[in-house]
């Protein structure tokens, strides 16, 4: 996970199967789907992104990400301030 102060986005990387291999995959988020991100990212929540992905022999990324959303838990921010 990645973010810098000054900057209005931060990158997350997801593990996921690719045709039959496992990817990290980049993707970069804005800030309100970033933090969601950091905050499931301890009690390994899983997630869900819509993209175009592109995948090399080294590398993988979604471009154009929509509909973010950590699955599972819904009480992952009950009790935040």
């Amino acid at each position: 996970m990645d973010h810098e102060p000054t900057e209005d986005y931060g990158v997350i990387r997801v593990a996921s199967l690719v045709n039959g291999a496992t990817k990290n995959i980049s993707i970069q988020l804005g800030l309100d789907d970033y933090w969601d991100a950091v905050k499931a990212h301890k009690p390994k929540l899983p997630v869900a992104c819509y993209g175009d992905l592109h995948v090399t022999p080294r590398s993988a990324y979604l471009a154009d990400p929509r509909s973010f959303k950590v699955i599972g838990d819904t009480d992952l921010f009950d009790g935040q301030s």
